[in-house]
């Protein structure tokens, strides 16, 4: 589907231990309860969506190299975690954070994992890790701009809820 460096972007999904602060984010504000339909976009290696499952959260996981059957109903909250940021393709990008929100009924979580300063060699509009994958060295502003203008949707909706991460609500 997507033309990318992602034959290697696998290698960025970080082994997790306990819930990041997006998701913790989710429980606490109330945006994501048991009864919550939750699926986690580019999981990773699955830690969270698998450990909500085993606190009784009704939770999926779609990961294109760990979990890559691609579900195809909508849910309630959506966590879209560390995934723009490794896609090269600057209209790809725009491409899977639409299809995303399509997805979303409710709460679309965005984030991105852009280590500052950011290295490596210049490709597109970002770099090329010295591990080989790509990355794209969002700023808060510039990647709440990109969610709002890809989306079609006003820059004001999107509610920062810690560095280079955002909700917003349908």
């Amino acid at each position: 589907m997507l033309t990318t460096l992602s034959d290697r972007s696998y290698l960025t999904a970080p082994t997790r231990t306990r819930l990041s602060k997006s998701i913790l984010y989710l429980i606490r504000s109330r945006n994501l309860s048991r009864q919550s339909l939750f699926l986690d976009y580019g999981c990773g290696k699955g830690f969270e969506w698998q450990y909500l499952r085993s606190l009784g959260y009704n939770s999926q996981g779609y990961d294109p190299h760990y979990f890559p059957s691609i579900p195809t109903e909508k849910f309630d909250v959506i966590s879209f975690l560390h995934v723009l940021n490794v896609i090269p393709d600057f209209n790809d990008r725009i491409t899977v954070l639409r299809h995303v929100w399509t997805m979303t009924k409710s709460v679309l979580v965005v984030a991105s994992r852009s280590p500052q300063p950011c290295v490596g060699s210049d490709y597109l509009d970002g770099k090329i890790t010295r591990y080989g994958w790509f990355n794209k060295c969002y700023s808060d502003i510039e990647l709440k701009l990109f969610c709002a203008r890809s989306l079609g949707v006003d820059k004001h909706r999107f509610r920062q809820i810690g560095q280079k991460a955002f909700i917003l609500h349908r």
